[in-house]
Parts: structure tokens; sequence; C-alpha cells
């Protein structure tokens, strides 16, 4: 499982997600924003099980993988989900109820590229299935216990040769709905598919 983790700042306007937020409390690695994080252990874990079997990304064991531009996922082992998780800055105000977020995902093909599709994503997880270039989720209440987590899907469309690779190129767009009032926040990051 790989999750591209989002912090972001309600003191900031200018529609970015925050730096890493140095607030003890949680795992080094979910505090850091714009990184992409690796499960450690089970890959193939299905974060979509309701409880009592639920995964907790809070207490999950994640590497960091860094800031990287571009997420190189392998063909062998299967990567297993692909996820968002979005937090606040503890630094900034604390959450209160009612408090939402919506996320939209979408996914596209750079115009260089020329793998056959949008989204290495279907609408049934099969290889042949409809592809799923965009995901909408809420608005809602937070789904864990410091924020929000969405399990995008796991990968059906691989390239056909094991030295070539797919690349995709995806919006991430978050409206934070926070005591009333509305905040923006977008990213452009990018994801290869080996074989």
């Amino acid at each position: 499982m790989y999750t591209l983790n989002l912090v972001f700042d309600l003191r900031r306007n200018d529609g970015l997600f925050g730096g890493d937020d140095p607030t003890p409390g949680s795992p080094l690695a979910l505090r850091k924003s714009l990184n992409w994080l690796e499960l450690n252990g089970n890959p193939t874990v299905d974060p979509t099980l309701p409880p009592p079997n639920k995964f907790d990304p809070e207490t999950a064991s994640w590497t960091d993988l860094g800031q990287a531009a571009t997420l190189l996922l392998p063909g062998n082992p299967d990567p297993g989900w692909i996820c968002l998780r979005a937090v606040h800055d503890q630094r900034g105000p604390a959450p209160a109820a009612g408090d939402t977020l919506q996320l939209v995902v979408s996914f596209g093909r750079p115009a260089r590229f020329r793998q056959p599709q949008a989204s290495p994503f279907t609408h049934d997880g099969s290889p042949t299935g409809r592809i799923v270039t965009t995901f909408a989720f809420g608005p809602q209440g937070k789904n864990t216990s410091r924020g929000w987590f969405f399990p995008l899907g796991q990968i059906a469309k691989r390239p056909g040769h094991p030295k070539l690779s797919h690349r995709y190129e995806f919006s991430v767009g978050l409206i934070v709905t926070w005591g009333g009032q509305k905040f923006y926040y977008g990213e452009d990051p990018e994801m290869d598919i080996a074989l």
C-alpha cells in the first residue's frame, strides 16, 4: 500500500498544502506533507474493510519515501492499494464538530506519453474494466483519529513490457469547511507504473 500524505495548514491562504508538522504526537512519517508513504508489512491489506477489521492508517507502520516528484510503483510485488491521507497541521486550529473535508482527484496521462488509457484504475479493479479517472469523496467529517483517509483502489492497468512504464499525472483538490469557513488546497503529483 502507498499513501500520499497531505498536511493542510488553516493559517495559510495561498491554496498550497502546508509544510511538515513538527508537533509531536504522531509518527514522524505521518507529519510529513506531500510525501509518499509505503506501508510496512502486507501491501495487499484492504483499507475499505468495516470494523472490526478496519485498517487504521494512524497506527500502521509506514516508511517515508520522501517528497519525490514522481512515485514509481513496482510491478512485482503488487503495490496493493493506492491511498491519500489528509490531516490538519496541529499548530493551527483544532477541528470541531461539523468540520468537513471534500477531496477530488482526477487522473490523466501526460500528452507525450502513449499509454492507451488515462488512469491505472478501473471501476471493478479488473484489467478489462471501465477506466476511472475521477474520484470524489465527501464532504465528510474525520474518518480516522487524526484526519481523513481515502483509498483510491488497486492498480488494474499495467504496461505490457517489463522495460516500459506508464506515467499518470493527477490533481488533488481539497475543500475544507472549518468553523463555517471554506479553505481550498491543491496539488499536482505524478505516478509511474511499472510492469
